[in-house]
């Protein structure tokens, strides 16, 4: 379970993140990088209070020493935290896929479309191995993506948690989506400073404010690089007027 933001900056953020595309990411190095400006003023007014929030996030001393990162310590793959009966991979096909059809399980996703991928930008059909056309990549066309990597959650703090509260994280709805599997695959553990969505600007305010409202609400530190290009990016989609075409 997470710790949930509180007061007006997260009232704000999650005002943003209702109003763009669902947890939109974008990639972009430290230097300045395109950011597609949403239309709403309300919008704006959002990404200024999460460019505060990412100022005031803490920040990792370089010198410190922690244990070595082991995906093994936070759980299985996409447990079924929630005891639904269905794994988390498969609920968040459910939730961010259309036309979805299911296996006889009732959970298994075979086959739907996730529209305008937040990565990409592009409509992508997703095939289950099991049922792959040729030409198409299975799977792991679409892949389940941490948008805070475990990685950076670990060196972040998370090193310090409990198995129970390591799996939970891992498995946060919040912090997991369906996106384009080269485009993961391409980001790895990389941090804001390193990836931000380079391929789907418009992602990239919404991205920047989910990644901050995440590191916030597991009281997590951050890289002082990704914590910079978190507040460039999110100031710039406060500050530069909105687009008019």
């Amino acid at each position: 379970m997470s710790i949930r933001a509180r007061g007006p900056v997260a009232v704000a953020i999650a005002a943003v993140l209702a109003a763009g595309a669902w947890f939109a990411v974008d990639t972009a190095g430290p230097a300045p990088a395109e950011v597609v400006v949403p239309e709403s003023p309300q919008a704006r007014a959002g990404f200024a209070d999460a460019a505060q929030l990412a100022e005031a996030l803490p920040t990792i001393d370089p010198a410190a020493q922690y244990p070595k990162y082991v995906r093994a310590d936070y759980g299985p793959r996409w447990a079924d935290i929630d005891g639904n009966s269905c794994d988390q991979r498969n609920d968040v096909l459910q939730r961010d896929l259309v036309d979805v059809v299911l296996d006889v399980d009732g959970c298994t996703v075979l086959t739907g479309v996730l529209e305008d991928d937040p990565y990409t930008g592009r409509d992508i059909v997703f095939q289950h191995d099991k049922v792959a056309e040729e030409g198409n990549p299975g799977s792991q066309g679409v892949q389940i993506e941490h948008i805070v990597s475990l990685e950076a959650v670990h060196r972040g703090g998370g090193w310090r948690w409990s198995p129970d509260r390591k799996m939970a994280f891992a498995n946060d709805l919040a912090n997991i989506i369906a996106v384009d599997g080269p485009s993961n695959n391409a980001k790895q553990e990389a941090g804001p400073a390193d990836w931000l969505v380079p391929d789907n600007p418009e992602y990239r305010c919404t991205y920047a404010a989910r990644y901050t409202q995440i590191l916030h609400d597991w009281e997590l530190a951050v890289d002082v690089d990704d914590r910079d290009q978190l507040v460039h990016t999110l100031t710039d989609c406060s500050d530069q007027p909105a687009s008019v075409s």
